[in-house]
């Protein structure tokens, strides 16, 4: 094993056999009370890291405890590759692969990422894009046309590197996520595809996902789903849309089963601001026209106002209503006990429910007439309710 950090290109050979890292006891996996790696690790590369790094880290026989699991991998290549016209990372593993292209330096595609994010949404970037950030990750020498960075990702058997991230999540193999993009010309086009991903009680089937700032002054997201399950709410062909601009994210959903004859179309306006006083961020949700559709009949979906910041949540007359029948939640969720938050309903036929309760064994039929309120609703609850079910 050697290194060699005096010269102008550092030069790295590196043959490491790691017996035992416990991760937990490091501090560098503080979830999991066992978190032990293992592995051999060999190195050979030269250059600056890591801007100028060229060469291939190899990991073989690794083996990775966590809890009463293990994760084993036979062998993880990671090559690199470096020069005034190139900057290309490639990863291959029983997991997955991953190809990274790009002729701007690796900071430099930080920094336009990171830029684009403040272009559309500026209070989630904390600063407000500028023409610098752009400009600064521009520094291809090939002219605009050649300016351009690619990321493919496509999974193999991930499913154990998943379930050891994130507890219980399942990933398809042969789910991919393209992403291209030029700093120069600003164009961003990503595009994703499962067959499946899973984790608890959801679960997408048939994917796809494309985001992209083709319109250049918006960034805009199109979701598609076969099969949509959330707990006991199954959405089939889901289809979501969304833009983004100027802190402001349009949003419409819709579905539609026609094994149980219903539908639904929700379109939502989300408007990212800051207190002046308190200097909290803070969402205002607006309903455009939003429905749901059961069996014939139709329940519309609005509200007046509803705000939203980390120490509550304030709602002016969300309502569902068909015809006189009514539900209508108005007031303010906090931890405060001065705060309330009151539901009434007015004749509500249940029908809109049985998606829910269908699933877990339940036929519920009838109209509700009555009221609910919730004292601090956030911590520690106090309700009071008069409720009457006419089945």
């Amino acid at each position: 094993a050697g290194l060699w950090l005096g010269s102008e290109s550092p030069t790295y050979d590196v043959e490491l056999d790691l017996k035992r890292a416990d991760l937990s006891a490091l501090q560098i996996n503080k979830r999991d009370s066992v978190s032990v790696l293992s592995a051999n690790i060999g190195i050979e590369a030269y250059g600056t890291i890591p801007e100028e790094l060229n060469g291939e880290l190899s990991v073989a026989n690794a083996r990775y405890q966590y809890n009463n699991k293990e994760v084993t991998a036979e062998h993880i290549a990671i090559t690199m590759e470096s020069n005034e016209d190139i900057h290309e990372f490639e990863l291959s593993s029983d997991f997955a692969d991953v190809i990274f292209r790009s002729c701007d330096d690796y900071k430099d595609v930080w920094a336009y990422l990171k830029d684009m994010v403040g272009q559309y949404l500026p209070l989630l970037d904390e600063v407000k894009s500028s023409a610098n950030g752009v400009t600064l990750a521009a520094n291809c020498r090939n002219g605009a046309e050649h300016n351009s960075s690619s990321l493919l990702l496509t999974t193999k058997s991930i499913n154990p590197i998943a379930d050891a991230v994130v507890r219980g999540l399942q990933i398809a193999d042969g789910t991919s996520v393209q992403v291209q993009f030029n700093p120069m010309t600003k164009y961003f086009d990503l595009q994703a595809h499962s067959d499946f991903i899973e984790r608890e009680r959801l679960l997408v089937m048939n994917l796809m996902l494309d985001v992209s700032n083709k319109e250049k002054d918006s960034l805009v997201a199109k979701f598609n789903a076969e099969d949509f399950y959330m707990g006991t709410l199954h959405f089939p062909g889901l289809a979501v849309r969304g833009g983004v601009k100027d802190n402001f994210i349009d949003l419409s959903a819709r579905f539609r089963d026609a094994v149980k004859s219903s539908s639904g179309n929700i379109g939502l306006g989300l408007r990212l601001k800051r207190n002046a006083q308190t200097n909290e961020r803070s969402v205002d949700i607006s309903f455009l026209p939003s429905r749901f559709e059961r069996d014939g009949a139709r329940w519309n979906i609005y509200a007046q106002r509803i705000e939203a910041d980390s120490s509550r949540i304030l709602i002016d007359n969300f309502t569902v209503r068909n015809g006189l029948q009514s539900l209508v939640v108005d007031g303010v969720a906090s931890r405060s006990r001065k705060d309330s938050l009151t539901l009434r309903l007015n004749d509500f036929d249940l029908s809109p429910l049985l998606q829910v309760t269908e699933r877990i064994g339940y036929i519920i039929d009838g109209k509700t007439n009555g009221y609910a309120s919730v004292k601090s609703a956030l911590k520690g609850s106090e309700i009071d309710a008069d409720i009457m079910l006419d089945s």
